[in-house]
């Protein structure tokens, strides 16, 4: 079971890598970002509907989580934004490489909010990852680096971190995996909707004079 774990994270990780390759060549193509979100959310979340239809996974959420469940999951959509967003801004390796600052967030954050101290290794890993970060903010001439990229990775490494911490310490991350993953994909989906909507809109509004 540990092994299928382990597994599953790789897979993960290297799915997740894939975001800037595809990423580059969308926003190259001048795809906005509300949008290549969009159909990667509606098709996360098909997927995912299928997937519990063949295990026969019941989707239910109590009525009392789903305020928290659609709030976790904008915190999820946010992160995705800003990370796309930065992508436009400069390198989306880097801007990828930036992300490394979440679990420093979200160690402080759990310290924060469910007490939990952090140990030796904790603080020194914490200490190299915000060190490696201001580094990355001095990146040399053939790195495209932009501060208004850096602080949409930041702003996308916090609403991640924001997103954890609400899963470790409310009662939705009892949730089945599944059921939580369908709905909060599902919210990022209605979330990057409006958002492509609303862009739409204010694209179509002529300029007054």
């Amino acid at each position: 079971m540990k092994l299928l774990g382990v597994i599953a994270a790789i897979v993960a990780a290297i799915s997740y890598g894939t975001n800037p390759l595809w990423a580059h060549y969308l926003v190259a193509d001048g795809v906005w970002t509300h949008s290549m979100l969009l159909g990667r959310f509606v098709m996360a979340t098909a997927m995912l509907g299928l997937w519990a239809a063949a295990a026969r996974q019941p989707l239910e959420v109590p009525c009392c989580d789903i305020g928290m469940v659609a709030a976790a999951g904008c915190l999820f959509g946010f992160s995705s934004l800003g990370l796309f967003g930065a992508f436009r801004f400069m390198d989306s390796g880097l801007s990828c490489t930036l992300l490394f600052v979440t679990p420093v967030m979200v160690a402080a954050l759990m310290a924060v909010l469910a007490k939990e101290r952090p140990g030796v290794a904790m603080i020194a890993a914490m200490a190299l990852a915000l060190g490696g970060v201001a580094l990355l903010t001095k990146a040399g001439s053939g790195v495209h680096f932009s501060w208004k990229g850096f602080a949409l990775a930041m702003f996308s490494a916090t609403s991640y971190a924001l997103y954890m911490v609400t899963v470790n310490i409310h009662r939705i991350g009892r949730l089945p995996p599944l059921v939580l993953t369908f709905w909060t994909f599902f919210s990022c989906a209605i979330l990057m909707a409006v958002a492509a909507l609303a862009q739409g809109a204010k694209l179509n509004t002529p300029h007054s004079v």
